[in-house]
């Protein structure tokens, strides 16, 4: 599924946590709950995830224009934190403890990803993916747009 959100790349290490926008701009210290949260998740571990930093609406739905209100905020304060929720959908695992996986196809550097448990239900979560094998393009857009979602993104699994 799509998500309409800012792409982050988080940097995970025993020393701390780090996450990086795709301008490769560090955006650390706007989302210090997401950063609590992977270290809880990530249990000491040195990896490299990529993901989209979403702020969900009522519904559970992506909200561009929610996130809005913390993308720029480099330092919210527990009012604004409380106030616009935001979590951390990851959705590739692009290195892990001393392996660099950049060369690996996605459907494996997908079940590596799975069987780190990373989500927790809450700030970080890992969606589940589809295969067009088993699921058609027509039925993935319908349940995008049921679940307010503004669309798909497909990967080959080899790519």
């Amino acid at each position: 599924m799509k998500w309409d959100g800012v792409r982050a790349i988080a940097h995970c290490t025993p020393a701390g946590i780090s996450l990086w926008s795709r301008n490769l701009r560090e955006i650390t210290g706007s989302y210090p709950e997401i950063v609590t949260a992977l270290t809880e998740t990530t249990d000491g571990r040195t990896m490299m995830l990529d993901g989209e930093l979403i702020a969900p609406d009522d519904r559970g739905a992506p909200s561009f224009s929610r996130l809005q209100r913390r993308m720029h905020v480099q330092r919210p304060m527990p009012s604004l934190i409380e106030q616009v929720r935001v979590d951390l959908m990851v959705f590739d695992l692009l290195g892990v403890d001393d392996q660099v996986l950049f060369d690996d196809p996605y459907r494996t550097r997908r079940a590596e990803l799975a069987d780190l448990r990373l989500d927790d239900g809450e700030r970080v979560r890992v969606p589940p993916i589809w295969s067009l094998a088993d699921t058609g393009a027509v039925e993935l857009l319908r349940v995008a747009a049921d679940s307010g979602l503004e669309g798909i993104v497909c990967k080959h699994g080899d790519s």
